[in-house]
């Protein structure tokens, strides 16, 4: 990793002119440093290209452990090796959303959707009622 964080020193056009010959499990230590590090949208799309190339020639290959065993919906369980966090998941969607795009969620599996949509009309009459 320390020749791929020397690599990271440079700038962008150093660094997609270093991006050739690299494997894949490199270029994604590479992405990932770099979004952690200095995050440039032109070295980041210079991975995200070499990926693409590496994918579309077939050169990927996915080195992920083989589960160990599946609950009973089929999913494998987790079996603890790999990362529980990554940058494209957001562990809160709505924190930056504003009240009224989350005012009703009916993703809620304890609430009664019909109750909770006409108490949410019931509220919005009776604001509209008092402006």
């Amino acid at each position: 990793m320390t020749d791929l964080n020397k690599m990271l020193g440079g700038n962008v056009d150093e660094v997609k002119a270093a991006l050739a010959g690299l494997s894949a499990a490199e270029l994604e230590k590479l992405r990932t440093a770099e979004v952690a590090g200095k995050n440039r949208k032109g070295v980041f799309e210079a991975i995200e290209d070499a990926l693409s190339e590496q994918k579309a020639e077939g050169e990927i290959v996915v080195d992920a452990p083989e589960a160990g065993s599946f609950d009973p919906s089929g999913a494998p369980e987790a079996n603890g090796t790999g990362p529980l966090a990554h940058p494209a998941l957001d562990p809160n969607p709505t924190a930056n959303a504003s009240p009224e795009a989350t005012r009703i969620d009916l993703n809620d599996p304890t609430a009664d959707d019909t109750a909770l949509v006409a108490s949410r009309i019931a509220e919005q009459i009776g604001s509209t009622a008092k402006d």
